[in-house]
């Protein structure tokens, strides 16, 4: 996970999300969920990890537990 939560659940965006990206990578992590804020110009081919996107907390918990 690459994020910020906010009060009211809020998935925000993080600075350098693509190091984050590459280090989850690296250490060989299947996936990492990041705010769906952070896709702006973020070109997720060029990993071989699964990025999931998300925008409030309730999703992370809808996708990892239901």
């Amino acid at each position: 996970f690459a994020g910020e939560i906010g009060l009211s659940g809020e998935v925000r965006s993080v600075n350098r999300i693509e190091q984050r990206i590459q280090e989850a990578d690296r250490l060989g992590f299947r996936q990492i969920y990041i705010s769906k804020y952070n896709t702006t110009g973020l070109d997720t081919s060029r990993y071989k990890i699964k990025i999931k996107t998300i925008g409030k907390v309730e999703e992370l918990y809808r996708q990892v537990f239901e």
